[in-house]
């Protein structure tokens, strides 16, 4: 299988669409869909059937798929380009979340995407860039529909560190665009005379409220271990391989590091954060394996490896 979608990169773009269909067509949905815009509280609350939900829900993830792929495109990381980023994004996410409704989570993950192609435009770039402004406008705007993003100023700033040279100007662009953004849900509460106790009660929620303990399956817990092993795997393999590469590609690859440790950091740290996180996880972690996987041999481990990981994937989505 490796060696097949190693060779042809329509076959797994093939893949992924029936890999799709199958759970859309298979896998149960429940009589209703509820979602709240987080920050917006109760003001805003969208009841829809269950099957739009899912099929708009599945739309999000190909699209969030298919900007990873041209994320690779216009960067070239990777070294070659592949539809491998958009195959391992769904086959980790739709294991954990089934697919079956819209997160906030999910515009977050577009929202980041942008901020990539924002601030990765920004290397080398001559003179005054206002690409971090940019970056702070699109954080702010997710932030409120995805309050826990706003940890990502975090990583904007790291992504600073690595792609710029020190401009006091620039220093200040992120907080400016993510305060303006604040600034305007504001006045629009403002000026709808809306409650702002909603903001604070919201905020308070998040670090109140226990996280759920889940009962994981035999198949879960060896979905999640295979994970995990290609985690470490692909990340020693992209380090052995930093002197061979582009200093833009290692940098990159550090800002997704950096991404991965802090999506980490906000599902301990936040309880009530929960398995959508899978979402944000989802999108350094298949970049690393599209890595790893586009670039080393098919031997019979890595074969065995990448075999083991789709299989259990798959089933895991159909065994609940």
């Amino acid at each position: 299988m490796l060696r097949l979608f190693q060779q042809d990169q329509s076959l797994i773009s093939l893949f992924i669409l029936l890999f799709i269909a199958t759970t859309i067509i298979f896998i149960p949905t429940t009589n209703e869909s509820i979602n709240t815009l987080p920050l917006l509280g109760e003001h805003i609350e969208i009841h829809w059937n269950a099957w739009f939900s899912k099929i708009a829900a599945t739309g999000l993830i190909i699209i969030i798929a298919a900007c990873m792929v041209r994320l690779n495109v216009v960067f070239n990381f990777i070294r070659v380009r592949t539809y491998f980023p958009a195959l391992f994004y769904v086959f980790l996410v739709f294991p954990v979340t089934r697919g079956n409704s819209i997160e906030p989570v999910m515009f977050a993950s577009l929202g980041l995407l942008a901020i990539f192609f924002t601030i990765f435009h920004s290397f080398k770039q001559k003179g005054i860039s206002y690409n971090y402004f940019y970056a702070g406008l699109i954080l702010g705007l997710i932030n409120a529909l995805y309050a826990p993003s706003l940890i990502f100023i975090v990583l904007i700033y790291i992504s600073y560190g690595l792609l710029r040279q020190p401009n006091w100007r620039e220093l200040i662009y992120p907080v400016v665009g993510v305060v303006i953004v604040f600034y305007a849900l504001w006045g629009i509460f403002y000026i709808f005379d809306l409650s702002f106790s909603h903001f604070t009660a919201y905020f308070n929620n998040l670090f109140t409220e226990h996280k759920t303990v889940l009962n994981r399956t035999i198949i879960d817990k060896v979905f999640l271990g295979i994970s995990g092993l290609l985690i470490i795997i692909s990340s020693i393999h992209t380090v052995s391989r930093f002197m061979n590469m582009k200093i833009y590609a290692r940098r990159y690859y550090l800002i997704f590091w950096c991404m991965f440790i802090l999506c980490v950091v906000l599902f301990f740290l936040i309880p009530e954060i929960k398995n959508e996180i899978i979402y944000l996880i989802a999108i350094p972690c298949s970049f690393l394996f599209s890595h790893y996987f586009s670039n080393v041999r098919p031997v019979i481990l890595n074969r065995l490896l990448f075999f083991i990981f789709i299989v259990t994937a798959i089933i895991t989505v159909y065994i609940e």
